[in-house]
């Protein structure tokens, strides 16, 4: 895989932390270990910390971008066994940030809620005071049939270099889709990523399961 996918807490974790290491290496910085914080429970408010700033340490005081440079422009490949071929996927048309995303057959997902912050958490590969966005992703299932949830894959990109943003699960109360939702029922849950402040476009591919092909939401973010 050629980008940043993560698709449960675990793994999340680890590759936000080596991140957020190679961005120290490359400036020079070192971050200062403690322990990280707990996710919180999904039906938690997505909102920033009230609490002041703190002052941006590491790489990003030193202005360099979180997430990575990706080569590949679009939706990353993801790869699951028993996966359709392309061709037989079902595709939604692209999607804006205040419009969601519909497949035929009744299935539809939406992102809202969107707010920005800044981390207040410290310790190794996190970027103390680095800024970042958080958000809701809510799919409806009104199909006759459960979807499968339990490999969602999502990625935020922006700018010309379609750069990756590194996921953030401490300081927001950032969760998975997790396990099957039943027919004309629905799931939300929270997403959480490291972003300049000054970026106001973004492309969000969210790659749900090996029968539909990403949705791709496109456009001006919500401030």
């Amino acid at each position: 895989m050629t980008t940043m996918a993560i698709t449960n807490r675990t793994s999340a974790r680890s590759a936000v932390a080596a991140i957020g290491i190679a961005a120290l290496l490359l400036t020079g910085c070192a971050a200062t270990p403690a322990s990280q914080s707990s996710h919180s429970d999904k039906t938690a408010a997505a909102s920033p910390t009230a609490n002041p700033d703190p002052e941006p340490t590491g790489s990003e005081k030193n202005g360099a971008k979180p997430g990575f440079v990706d080569s590949v422009k679009g939706a990353p490949h993801v790869d699951r066994p028993g996966q359709k071929p392309t061709a037989d996927r079902r595709a939604a048309a692209p999607a804006t940030f205040v419009k969601p995303a519909v497949y035929p057959g009744g299935i539809s997902l939406s992102a809202d809620n969107f707010a920005r912050g800044n981390v207040h958490s410290q310790g190794t590969g996190i970027i103390t005071g680095a800024p970042y966005i958080v958000f809701h992703l809510t799919l409806h299932n009104g199909s006759a049939t459960a979807v499968d949830v339990s490999e969602v894959v999502v990625t935020l990109k922006y700018g010309p270099d379609a750069t990756a943003a590194a996921p953030l699960y401490d300081d927001v109360p950032a969760t998975d889709f997790s396990g099957d939702i039943a027919p004309r029922s629905s799931q939300t849950s929270t997403y959480a990523f490291l972003l300049p402040k000054n970026v106001t476009t973004a492309d969000l591919y969210v790659d749900v399961n090996g029968d539909l092909l990403p949705a791709h939401f496109e456009g001006a973010l919500p401030q």
